[in-house]
């Protein structure tokens, strides 16, 4: 894709402005409430966000907000002008690149109203569908490969017929019964609206455009996945149908949006899936890293990459020059497993080695206890050569290597986590 020139990108927003101002001026003549970010966030976090991205006012006719396709409630259109707010976060954060949020009016491509009513969403859903912004460009960080929203859960843009045909089982659960109250039934009405895809296993946010209320259902764990709610039962018997969300606690949407945007503002917590604070090592970096160079106020995001970058390359850097102790760790583990393995089988050779031993030829082609111990020993010969071989590469490394992952490992525990659960001691590190 060819990038847009300063002037081009000054005439488009241009063209999105006189537009906007329109249909807020529509909406100002009809008395609907307008959305501010006052009114989204608490003061301190309003005038923080601010401060780092100055958002317009849609109550000021010169300064306009995002547009909306026809004439929805005042709400949805506030809902979506906070998720663009949202979105601009992360770009002022460095997480999204600053071209990268594709607002409405959508033409290229549109939302297929079609698919979406042979789908089952409801006119509102789809009007709804047609006023969000959508994230386009990649991630700068983190996700593992998904493009995360948050807690696991990726950015979805339903202008993709594919997401949008998927937002209707946001879940997977492959509903396989027709009634709504059936242990296996439909479970997304067609007021419901997904705001974000499952991600890897992670959080789908779903809107009741009835209720207000936002669901925030962790896929992999079960339950909610909602910060404000950790003090609530995450699964209450609502509705037979395992899939409901009525089965989960939820709250209105503007109070969920106001309390997830005041996290990342305040750092609680940061694009990418990095919670500060619980021992992550990178998280907390980046945390400290934002602070260096000015979040919020005073924040230089060209020195915050930089920053970052080098830092990336420096643990890229220790994580390959620490790979001869990763070396002998997986070395000793494998033989700690053998001697147990061993241990267990001879305590077979009493009573139960007739009843082992029928089962041997089914599991590994071998005739007796015996000749599995034998084999066991064998690779361990193997095993333990290749062992010596590495902890003597261990000794030769600059010890200011061994000294930088014992310094890290006391802060971090986490980071040197041991697959074997064998600690320095008994891999010899100390």
């Amino acid at each position: 894709m060819v990038a847009s020139s300063p002037k081009h990108l000054v005439l488009r927003r241009l063209v999105i402005v006189i537009l906007i101002v329109g249909v807020w001026a529509l909406a100002a003549g009809r008395g609907l409430r307008h959305a501010r970010l006052e009114d989204i966030l608490p003061p301190e976090a309003a005038r923080r966000l601010k401060a780092i991205w100055p958002t317009p006012d849609p109550t000021d006719s010169s300064i306009p907000s995002c547009i909306m396709p026809s004439s929805p409630d005042s709400w949805l259109l506030e809902t979506a002008a906070v998720m663009g707010q949202f979105y601009e976060l992360f770009i002022k954060m460095r997480y999204l690149p600053s071209d990268s949020i594709a607002y409405p009016p959508h033409n290229s491509p549109p939302i297929d109203s079609r698919l979406a009513h042979a789908l089952g969403l409801s006119k509102p859903a789809i009007e709804f569908l047609q006023l969000l912004p959508y994230v386009t460009g990649e991630v700068a960080w983190g996700g593992g490969g998904e493009q995360e929203f948050l807690l696991g859960g990726a950015f979805a843009d339903f202008r993709d017929e594919d997401v949008l045909e998927q937002s209707r089982d946001p879940l997977y659960g492959s509903p396989d019964e027709s009634d709504w109250a059936d242990g296996n039934g439909p479970y997304m009405r067609p007021w419901y609206v997904a705001v974000n895809q499952l991600g890897n296993h992670g959080t789908v946010m779903v809107l009741d455009l009835k209720s207000r209320q936002l669901w925030m259902e962790d896929q992999e764990g079960g339950g909610t996945s909602d910060p404000g709610l950790q003090h609530v039962k995450d699964y209450r018997q609502v509705s037979k149908n395992r899939n409901a969300f009525e089965n989960v606690p939820s709250r209105r949407v503007d109070v969920v949006l106001k309390d997830l945007m005041r996290r990342f503002v305040e750092l609680e917590w940061l694009p990418g899936g990095y919670y500060p604070g619980n021992g992550d090592y990178t998280a907390d970096t980046y945390k400290s890293l934002y602070l260096a160079h000015g979040w919020p106020d005073n924040f230089n995001g060209t020195a915050f990459d930089i920053a970052r970058q080098a830092f990336e390359e420096a643990k890229s850097a220790r994580y390959i020059a620490e790979e001869p102790f990763r070396q002998v760790s997986a070395l000793r583990g494998w033989l700690k497993g053998s001697k147990e393995r061993i241990a267990r089988l001879e305590a077979m050779k009493g009573p139960e080695k007739e009843k082992h031993e029928e089962d041997l030829p089914v599991r590994m082609g071998l005739q007796s206890i015996e000749e599995e111990i034998e084999q066991i020993k064998t690779n361990d010969e193997r095993l333990a050569g290749e062992l010596m071989r590495a902890e003597e590469v261990v000794k030769n490394l600059d010890p200011a290597i061994g000294n930088a992952r014992k310094d890290l490992k006391e802060k971090y525990p986490t980071e040197y986590w041991d697959p074997f659960g064998l600690t320095d001691e008994e891999l010899g590190f100390v």
